[in-house]
């Protein structure tokens, strides 16, 4: 019997830092989108030390990301995380978005980032089991 390896539960600034990442990405691929139109294969931008895999890593987190907060149940917390994160919304936005105070907002924030991070481990122990990932080397 294989023993299953655990998952560590994320903490909220970790969440934060995860979910970042989508809006990183994002600018990161509109940058290089910027390029290619505007400078096509230039020279100077051929010599690049980006992110290994380019693209396609870049593309598959944001995927993730978005598959991620999309599998939160149906709650305010998802809806914010959905504005703020992947549409890159700010806090006073999502706020007016979602007809509450500013200071509410900044409460269901700091609860999405809990609530995130309660559960991420289930997120991830059912994408490993999709993919077919046992954890062992």
């Amino acid at each position: 019997m294989k023993e299953e390896k655990n998952i560590k539960k994320p903490g909220v600034r970790e969440m934060e830092s995860y979910l970042s990442e989508y809006t990183v990405f994002r600018k990161m691929m509109d940058m290089d989108f910027y390029e290619k139109e505007y400078f096509g294969n230039a020279y100077i931008f051929k010599e690049k030390s980006g992110i290994p895999g380019g693209d396609a890593y870049m593309k598959s987190k944001m995927f993730e990301i978005r598959r991620f907060v999309l599998s939160l149940g149906k709650c305010n917390e998802k809806i914010f995380l959905f504005y703020h994160y992947v549409h890159g919304e700010s806090v006073t936005r999502c706020a007016e978005l979602m007809e509450i105070s500013r200071r509410s907002a900044f409460r269901l924030k700091r609860r999405a980032l809990s609530y995130a991070a309660e559960r991420y481990p289930v997120f991830e122990k059912q994408l490993r089991e999709q993919v077919g990932y046992s954890g062992e080397s």
